[in-house]
Order: C-alpha cells, then structure tokens, then sequence
C-alpha cells in the first residue's frame, strides 16, 4: 500500500487524544459513608462490568474514528483492483517512446515499430478524466521545453501517430532526466513511468550508476513499467549488418580502382550462404559481389569500384532487405584530390626529373611551375601545396623549414653541397649524415621496399616478398636514417619519410643524374616520384565517419582552410554555413548536427570541398539481444533506491488488464470514509446507551 499524502499520516497522533482524555477521567477511588449496606447489595456486579466494556468501547470507536479519517485523507492506494474500487488515483504520467533504429525490426507479430505505437495508443485509452500525459519519443531527444504534460487523450494519440523512427541509440538516463523535469510542474500526486521498449542492451548502456542519482526521481519515487515490445518473440530471422567500411584505397585516382574493405556481422543462428553486398558511387551502383557468412559471425568482405571522373565522391554499401533495414547500409565518401600546385626549385632543370612529372608534357599532371633557388629565396611559397627541392646550394634552409613547420610537402633530393656541408639540413633533423662513393663492383642496390605504405599501394601485386626486374645500383648515397623507411638499399635508406610539425618531408639520399646512380632511368624512378607527389598533396581530411548524435571534431591546414567560413551540404542537400576558430594547428571544425545517415560535404571559401564526415547508425544497434529484466531492475534501483517500483508487462495483447493487476492505482479512501462514518455512528449508539445506564 502507498499513500499519495504521505505527511497527513502525522494525524495519527491525533488518536491518542482519546484515550488520553479516558486516562484523566478515571474517578479516582474514595471513601463513602453509608448509614446502611442495603445500597451496595442492590448493585449488580454484572451492571459495573458491562459498563466497563462499553466504556471501552466508546473509546476504540473514538480512537478508529480519527484513524480512519486521517487514513481517508491521506488516500492510500493499492496495487490491483478490489470490487467497487476500480477508481485509480489522478495520475502524471510519461510515456518514454523507443523509436531507436532497432525498434524497427520485423517478427513473427510484424513490425516492431508499428507494434509499439499501437500498444502506446492502447495505453493512452486507459488515462481518465483528470489524467495528464507527456510524450517523450527516446532516438534523438530535444531539450526539456519541447515536452509537456496534456489532459487532451485524441491529442496524445495523433502525437504517438507523428512518431518516427529515429537514428540514434534510444537514451534511457537522459529521458528519465527529462521525465524528473517534468515533474516538478506535474499537478497530480501519483508519478508514473511507461516505457514502451525492445529493452535492447545498448538502451541500458548510458545508466550512470555510479554519480549521484536525479534527487527529483529520489523525491517522487515513481513507478516504473516497461512495456515489452517483441517480449514474446520466438524466431530466429535472417539479419546481417554492415558494421563498418574502410577505404583500403589511400591515394585516389580517376578511374583507378579503389578497394574497399565492408566488415559484415550475421546476427542470426543460421548460416547465410549466398548474400550480396553493393557499393553506389554518387547513387550509382558501381560494383557488387556475392559471398557467405556463419552464423553469429562476422566477416570481411572485399570490393573495389571505379569513381571514373567524380570529384566528389558519396558512396554508400548497402546488404539486401533482411529483418532490420536500418543496418544494411553504411555510408562513406572521399574527395579526388585538386590539381596540385607544385614548386620544382631546381638551377639545372634536371631532365630525368622534369620527365618524370610531366612537366611541359601535354597532358601535365600537376599545375608545376620550376624556379631557380634565387627565386625560391625571395618568393612567397605559401600558396603551393609542395615544393620538390633538387638544388640545395645557397637554398635558405629556414625558410624551407618554417613552410614545411607550417604544414607544407617537401620532396627534397641530396645534392653534392652535402659532402662540403654535411649539417647544412640540421634544421629539418636530417643530422650526423654522410655522402660517401662506391667503386665499381661494391655499389649498393636497392634491397627493400615498404610495400605497405600508401605510396607503393597497387603497385606491387606480391606485397609479401620484395623483387624488381632490374638492379638499381648507386655511386654515391647520403647516407643517414633518421624517418620513416620508404625505400632501403644495402647500404641504408634511398628514401624515407618525415613529419615536422604540422608538414611532412620525403628526402631522397640520392641525386637524379646518372652522375650518382642509374635511379633516374629505372622503371622506379617515375612510379616513386609522382607517387610521393599524389601522396604528400592529398586532402588530410579525406574522409571522416561519426556515429549519430555524437559531436566530432576536423581541424582542416590553412592552405586548404583559406578562411574560417565554411558550407556544409547534409545527405538531403541542405545548406549551413559554420564559422571555425583558427588554431595554431589549424582551422578546427564542430560538428553536433548529424542528425541522420549519410554523407556531410564540407566546403572552403572558394567552393572546395576540404572534407567529408560519414555518419551512420550506432552498429550496436543491429544486436537486438534483450537486456535480463532482473538486471534492469537491479540498475535502476541502484540508483534511484530501492523502494522504487519497477514492473514489466510482457503480455500486451491484454494491455488493460495487465496495467490493472501491477499498477498502482486503486484508491481507497472512500473506503476509510465509510468505515469513519459507520464508526461514528456506533460511537454514538454506544455513548447514548452508557448515559442511560449511567442515568439509571
């Protein structure tokens, strides 16, 4: 039994007035003188015991009298019905709505969402006349003065009607948040929570039961039922998922494949022998394949596709229908690089190198322009997005570095002012380096190359062993080791990579003339060269992906930035202009708007897209195991306490009588009233009787 007036019950007190009153009233014993006995033989013993107990019984009626009627209006309610007393208690009542992706689902009672929102109108129809009710859809919950409490019962229903299904993880603790809120403005005494849910384990998965508990949840200590959609449930059907998509590919291309790397869960218990797996390129279908998978298993899927001439490039994977549709796609994207801009500092206009990037060719691969190191020294170089370095004497040295501090690309080459100044690249820690020669027969060759690293990728079709059709041998190497290795002979690293600060540098110990080495002229020489280029000069922020309703963070180099104005397009082609403080490492982006799947395409000032963010549902979503109901329980009362009422109605064919047999609900102070007026009225036949023997 709860009491919905809990402080009335102080009233108590208040019967012990009676009895206090009969304690003082007691006559007191005293000595009567009689002139004869005749008197006292003529009272009957049997008359002073029944005045006794009447007296006593006056007393218990008084005492019950003002029991009942504290007890009336402290309207104590019950769980359950009894006969005449199907009245339930003026009721606040909050109705958290799952609407998460999971709840989606389709089983043998059909779809789960539907389910639902028939179930939430069949609750509706139990709230009467007084009644008030609060809507809070749980998949992308809004702020607390979006909900409120309404007595209007078709209103509520057209709300559960507008209901759609969310993208984001239903938040249980943020909506009993709200419902706390809420509260605190509700008008009746009795606090109710519905929560209509697949009860799904990630739902339960932000419960902080650690901090201190809400103190309003603590306050009215309201009754908790889950209504348990898809509780009945008993077959097992077919639902893969796409639980991420990597882009094996890091160097992209026209019409050059790019891999791609689709990891596919199989939630069910049966094994999938022939599923298929689709990319779409800018909504075009590009590529597919067939494969299989057991069951409960995951496995990685692999698949290349062609993004012809596309400069942007909003791709999405996508798994045929199966039980859950909302897990069968996976967004993702990247963006063709520009044109790059490149500085060729070079005196003697090097012709091995010149041939290599194309440089005057028809079809010129980068926007080069070569300049002399006069010209390097006294030029604004900030605008090129690399600078290749084939003439070191007289070059400043500072100013290279602080271009490349600043997040510029350098390919820089070895030069014989190494073997008259072997510290003249000390200030881009290429230290305690040494040019040395070989004679004939003792030349080194190249003996290993990183196969892994972006710049050999697709290449190479044997990435495990190292071979080449012909011996690259060198007369003379800077040799020193001080980056990443990209290439190695048998006498220390040909070339190798390095970050300083917010740029990068590839350094070459190796001249291109044949003065140093037949380099120049290998089949190599050009693979590796405009490689690096494609490599060095590739957008940062490719792409990114984020699950919804998380906030993430893009820190986008000045010279792609060029200001702090930026567009954003969204999947439906929206636009939204944000403004980005510029750090020290660059321009850095918040995003908290992704509110639904699909590609976000973010653009400079200039109309350049700089960057991309997948967004996607949470993959834990595609994992509709129902958390123990003992365990949601236990977490709850954890930290709400322990007198918290939590119940679960599994059977929701029956709704209105489930409700009625766990609900707290049927009042029974009009039953105190009658047992207070019945009692008052025996207090007064007993006290009329007791006068009359009293009188007699």
């Amino acid at each position: 039994m709860n009491f919905l007036n809990p402080f009335v019950l102080f009233g108590l007190i208040a019967a012990s007035i009676p009895i206090i009153l009969h304690l003082l009233n007691l006559r007191k014993l005293r000595t009567v003188e009689f002139s004869s006995i005749k008197f006292l033989k003529e009272l009957q013993k049997s008359q002073i015991r029944r005045l006794k107990i009447r007296q006593i019984l006056l007393l218990v009626l008084r005492t019950l009298l003002i029991i009942f009627i504290v007890l009336a209006f402290s309207r104590p309610v019950i769980q359950g019905t009894l006969p005449g007393m199907t009245k339930y208690a003026q009721t606040s009542a909050v109705i958290l709505f799952d609407n998460s992706p999971s709840m989606n689902y389709s089983d043998e009672f059909g779809n789960r969402f539907n389910y639902a929102k028939r179930t939430a109108r069949k609750l509706i129809e139990q709230f009467r006349s007084g009644d008030e009710v609060a809507i809070i859809p749980m998949s992308d919950l809004k702020e607390f003065g979006n909900y409120n409490f309404s007595r209007d019962l078709q209103n509520l229903k057209e709300q559960i009607n507008r209901i759609n299904i969310g993208y984001s993880v239903a938040d249980l603790d943020k909506s009993i948040s709200l419902t706390s809120a809420l509260f605190e403005n509700s008008r009746n005494i009795n606090k109710e929570i519905f929560i209509i849910s697949d009860n799904q384990l990630i739902n339960f998965k932000s419960i902080d039961t650690i901090s201190e508990p809400n103190t309003i949840i603590k306050k009215y200590q309201p009754s908790i039922y889950f209504l348990e959609v898809g509780a009945k449930s008993k077959i097992d059907y077919a639902n893969l998922s796409i639980d991420s998509v990597q882009l094996l590919t890091q160097i992209f291309q026209p019409n050059k494949p790019v891999q791609i790397l689709a990891n596919i869960h199989n939630y069910s218990q049966q094994d999938q022998p022939s599923a298929i797996l689709s990319i779409t390129f800018n909504n075009e279908r590009v590529a597919q394949t067939e494969f299989n998978i057991n069951a409960n298993s995951t496995k990685s899927v692999n698949i290349s596709a062609n993004p012809k001439d596309y400069k942007i490039v909003s791709a999405e994977a996508k798994l045929e229908s199966d039980a859950l549709e909302e897990d069968n796609s996976k967004y993702f994207g990247f963006i063709m690089p520009r044109t790059p801009r490149i500085a060729i500092v070079d005196d003697e206009k090097n012709p091995y190198l010149l041939s290599a990037l194309g440089v005057n060719n028809f079809n010129n691969l980068y926007n080069a322009e070569v300049m002399t190191v006069n010209d390097f020294n006294n030029r604004t170089i900030t605008d090129y997005d690399a600078c290749i370095i084939n003439s070191l004497k007289n070059l400043t040295i500072e100013k290279l570095r602080q271009y490349i501090a600043n997040g510029g690309k350098a390919i820089i080459f070895a030069d014989d002012i190494l073997a008259q100044s072997p510290n003249y690249l000390d200030l881009l820690g290429i230290q305690n380096g040494r040019l040395t020669q070989y004679p004939e027969g003792q030349m080194p060759v190249v003996s290993q190359i990183q196969k892994l690293s972006p710049i050999f990728e697709g290449v190479f079709t044997d990435k495990s062993s190292f071979s080449l059709n012909e011996k690259i041998r060198f007369k003379k190497l800077y040799s020193i080791s001080t980056g990443y290795p990209l290439i190695q002979t048998t006498s220390g690293d040909l070339a190798f990579e390095k970050t300083i600060e917010k740029g990068k540098i590839i350094f070459i110990s190796s001249h291109p003339s044949l003065a140093w080495s037949n380099f120049p002229i290998s089949s190599l020489f050009p693979v590796f060269i405009n490689r690096s280029v494609e490599y060095l000069t590739m957008i940062p922020e490719i792409s990114r992906t984020a699950t919804i309703g998380e906030t993430i963070q893009i820190t986008i180099p000045e010279n792609y930035a060029k200001g702090s104005s930026f567009k954003i397009t969204d999947p439906l082609k929206n636009e939204s202009v944000v403004y980005a403080p510029n750090l020290s490492n660059g321009t850095t982006l918040r995003l908290d708007n992704l509110k639904m799947p699909g590609n976000y395409i973010i653009y400079n000032q200039s109309q350049e897209p700089v960057a991309m963010v997948s967004a996607n549902i949470d993959k834990r979503e595609s994992d509709i195991t129902k958390i123990n109901n003992n365990t949601i329980e236990s977490q709850l009362k954890k930290k709400y306490g322990d007198k918290l009422n939590v119940s679960f109605i599994e059977d929701l064919s029956s709704l209105e009588k489930s409700i009625q047999r766990i609900r707290t609900g049927s009042e029974l102070w009009q039953l105190f009233v009658v047992l207070a007026l019945l009692t008052g009225i025996a207090e007064l036949i007993v006290e009329r009787v007791t006068k009359n023997d009293v009188v007699e």
